[in-house]
């Protein structure tokens, strides 16, 4: 039962937000990058509106989306390092789209920092498109540097374009509670589940089980889940399997689990994997949440 102790812990709300994150720029990504495409073509990738040139001549600019096509086929195919390459070649073409891509795939490889250098590059863009994602990835790369007051700084500046924004919103809660304003943090997160940010209700839940306060924290991971969230669907699954906050009930416990894995939880994965491999070991749920989770409630909420 060590192992499935060990998932447990660490299957904490903000380990799964790199998962979250990803989820949410992978969407807001592809919408950015079609809205991108749409701009430079329309715009016949003139080098006085793209701030990435370093070209004199606009036939620079053609070659350097040729090379970004290329490159793209390789990023496809989830060959980062040939695509790189070939971007960081179209990105001296003039090709801003190609700037974009280095910041993703940086991202991708956990170099926040350098993600958030290229991004910053391709900024100007969002002027001419009506979204605002080079600017949400760059507040996520602050986050996750630790750095809450630039995250809220470029999440305040989605906000007063789009006051309903619910990923600024969440993330502006997250550094918050990163910060301890924990009443500010908790207000923010609860007006970003209602402007329909699911990760945020697991936030909030999250927040009520390490305070003991598990009927509540029971009902937000149902919303959650009905929202089809998996990391919410994850936690639900553990208050049946547990007994906090509804009655203990392995079977719909475990019913819950493989739904989040069929979802997408690598947490709820592992922990499935976990009681294949450990199957011979059987443990008592009550002695096992008492003495283990309470103890160390403090992991659940750790970013």
């Amino acid at each position: 039962m060590k192992t499935i102790l060990h998932l447990l812990l660490t299957a904490v709300l903000f380990m799964a937000s790199e998962t979250i994150t990803c989820a949410q720029s992978t969407e807001i990504w592809d919408d950015f990058v079609e809205k991108l495409q749409s701009w430079q073509k329309a715009n016949n990738l003139k080098e006085d509106e793209l701030s990435a040139s370093e070209t004199d001549t606009y036939s620079d600019s053609l070659i350097g989306e040729d090379l970004w096509k290329m490159g793209k086929e390789y990023y496809d195919a989830e060959n980062y390092e040939e695509a790189e390459e070939l971007f960081l070649e179209a990105y001296k073409s003039g090709c801003l789209l190609a700037a974009c891509y280095l910041g993703f795939i940086e991202f991708k490889d956990e170099n926040y920092k350098s993600a958030k250098h290229w991004l910053i590059k391709s900024l100007p863009v969002e002027e001419s498109l009506d979204v605002s994602a080079v600017s949400f990835m760059i507040g996520v790369c602050d986050f996750l540097l630790s750095d809450y007051e630039s995250t809220k700084m470029w999440m305040k500046d989605i906000l007063s374009k789009d006051p309903t924004n619910a990923n600024a919103l969440l993330y502006i809660g997250l550094s918050q509670y990163e910060e301890f304003d924990v009443d500010e943090a908790l207000a923010t997160l609860r007006k970003a589940a209602e402007c329909g940010s699911s990760d945020a209700e697991v936030a909030i839940g999250v927040y009520h089980f390490s305070k003991d306060h598990y009927t509540l924290a029971f009902r937000w991971f149902q919303k959650a889940t009905k929202a089809e969230n998996s990391e919410g669907t994850f936690f639900l699954s553990l208050c049946y399997l547990v007994g906090k906050g509804v009655t203990q009930d392995l079977d719909e416990g475990i019913r819950l689990m493989c739904k989040a894995a069929e979802m997408g939880s690598d947490d709820a994965m592992m922990f499935l994997l976990s009681l294949l491999n450990d199957e011979e070991e059987e443990a008592d749920s009550d002695d096992f949440l008492d003495t283990q989770i309470v103890e160390d409630s403090s992991c659940w909420i750790k970013l």
